[in-house]
């Protein structure tokens, strides 16, 4: 008897290892946003998980005058923000839009670049599409784990886990409400 329960245990074992195994080479690998079809689209059950279970975790305000929802997310630094990014919810249309804010750049004056491991990554214009682009290619270097930094000028700034993981969780939100991750 023992040696029968041991010789299935000793089975379950070997496949709960092989299968770890399997899952650890050929499982989910990092996410890519597709940019060759850039879409603002957002769906009603997108946008009800948003609402629902993430929107929580994000500063809301009602922009009055062009009636949009727009969201920061509220683990992003307060005061002297390196780089964040808002999600403005265009309800009427079901339409969401990322822009880049920075506390430290004049975004409208200045150029925005930052400094990933093997790349520079430039935000080229300050339209909707640009801001996409740049989120997309930032958001697909975090998933690789990839170092960043922000140049303003001569000067370079380092980003803390915290912030990373802030922006991180913001664009995963963003390309999660416009359906371009699951």
């Amino acid at each position: 008897m023992k040696g029968t329960l041991f010789k299935w245990f000793f089975l379950w074992a070997a496949t709960m290892i092989l299968g770890l195994t399997l899952f650890w080479a050929f499982g989910p690998k990092a996410k890519k946003i597709d940019l060759n079809e850039i879409s603002y689209n957002t769906t009603e059950s997108s946008t009800l998980y948003f609402r629902n279970m993430r929107a929580y975790f994000y500063d809301l305000n009602d922009d009055e005058k062009s009636g949009f929802n727009i969201y920061r997310i509220g683990s992003r630094e307060k005061t002297e923000s390196k780089l964040h990014f808002m999600i403005i919810h265009n309800w009427r249309l079901n339409e969401a839009y990322i822009m880049l804010e920075s506390d430290l750049i004049d975004i409208e004056k200045e150029n925005l670049s930052l400094i990933l491991v093997s790349d520079t990554l430039a935000l080229e214009a300050k339209d909707a599409e640009a801001n996409y682009t740049f989120a997309a290619k930032l958001f697909e270097a975090l998933e690789r784990g990839s170092e960043v930094a922000l140049i303003s000028g001569s000067d370079e700034f380092s980003f803390s886990e915290s912030e990373l993981k802030s922006i991180k969780k913001s664009l995963k939100d963003y390309f999660k409400l416009v359906g371009k991750l699951r």
